[in-house]
């Protein structure tokens, strides 16, 4: 799942599951041949919901690389928070 390709999707039908929301956005990335892993934050690795099959989703076009540049803005932040906290010692 590390090296998987991270998408962004709209859920289009619960399928009867508590914690999916018809119409929210998720992220996903592949679990075998007809699910996605989800998660609603772009580090599907950590923050797992669970296994749900494809046809619950409709994938966003281009959402590949729009995932990959809040991947990115996080890790950028999440550093220049730690610098500044160390900056406190």
């Amino acid at each position: 799942m590390a090296n998987e390709k991270v998408m962004k999707v709209t859920c289009i039908n619960s399928g009867g599951f508590r914690n999916l929301q018809t119409s929210k956005k998720y992220y996903v990335c592949a679990a075998g041949p007809n699910n996605y892993y989800v998660s609603r934050f772009p580090n599907v690795k950590n923050t797992l919901m669970g296994s749900y099959p494809q046809e619950l989703f409709e994938l966003i076009v281009g959402s590949e690389i729009e995932v990959r540049k809040e991947v990115a803005t996080a890790a950028a932040n999440a550093k220049r928070f730690e610098a500044q906290q160390m900056s406190l010692f």
